[in-house]
């Protein structure tokens, strides 16, 4: 039987066995799954059950709703995808055998063009595990970090340790950029088993890599530059002994 995991940093708050038709996520009482947060909108998500899949629809939140790192509007979830909304974490587990055409049943709830979005993604992903399972990148071996080119007010280096890094201007962000009319989150930085991806999350704060405009996700390299809102950094790796 498929399920949530509600965390809040490292600790597990509560789990939730998937049972019913719809899941609804939000602050208040009346939600499925309450998140008491004010980073979390009053009724912030849900979850659809389509052909014995769960489809995750954001509820036009204030501050979105991420998947591995990616703002989503609607995602089906698979095994270990985890749900980033607020300050806390939600990771979907589904042990089931995965079925061939994980998009059937679905397309009457996108646009057309939304669809073809979520089948690049789903062909990235796969992609991305067998690399993994090749050892393309051996990112057991390597953590990320970032060390500031930029004057920051924050530390010199951070450790890319954390299955996303956020920057923003909000509370939440891990790295702090300035700016006017920026959301609290514009970047976002995910660690996967195939390496780091930047993409951005929203705003007029666009990021850059090595110069060139992030348009969705981009696969981090060592030594790229990135530049947003001002911020200028550089992306390297270190082995995970350090």
């Amino acid at each position: 039987m498929p399920k949530l995991i509600l965390k809040f940093k490292e600790a597990l708050l509560k789990e939730y066995a998937l049972e019913e038709e719809m899941v609804t996520i939000g602050r208040v009482d009346d939600n499925t799954i309450k998140v008491d947060n004010m980073a979390v909108s009053s009724h912030h998500a849900k979850l659809i059950r389509e052909n014995g899949d769960y489809v995750l629809i954001d509820l036009n939140s204030l501050n979105g709703t991420f998947v591995n790192g990616q703002k989503v509007s609607k995602w089906i979830l698979k095994n270990n995808d985890f749900i980033t909304i607020g300050k806390h974490t939600l990771v979907y587990i589904d042990e089931r055998a995965p079925k061939k055409s994980p998009l059937s049943g679905t397309s009457e709830l996108r646009s057309p063009e939304e669809t073809v979005m979520l089948d690049m993604r789903t062909q990235q992903q796969l992609l991305e595990e067998a690399a993994a399972k090749k050892g393309v990148d051996k990112m057991g071996e390597f953590v990320g970090a970032l060390t500031f080119i930029s004057d920051n007010e924050g530390e010199g280096e951070i450790d890319l340790s954390k299955r996303i890094t956020m920057i923003g201007k909000g509370k939440e962000a891990e790295i702090k950029i300035k700016g006017f009319f920026l959301p609290n989150i514009s970047a976002v930085i995910s660690r996967r088993p195939a390496g780091y991806f930047l993409s951005h999350s929203g705003g007029r704060a666009i990021p850059k890599a090595n110069g060139e405009s992030v348009k969705g996700q981009v696969k981090l390299k060592d030594g790229d530059i990135i530049e947003i809102a001002g911020l200028k950094m550089q992306f390297f790796l270190k082995p995970t002994q350090e």
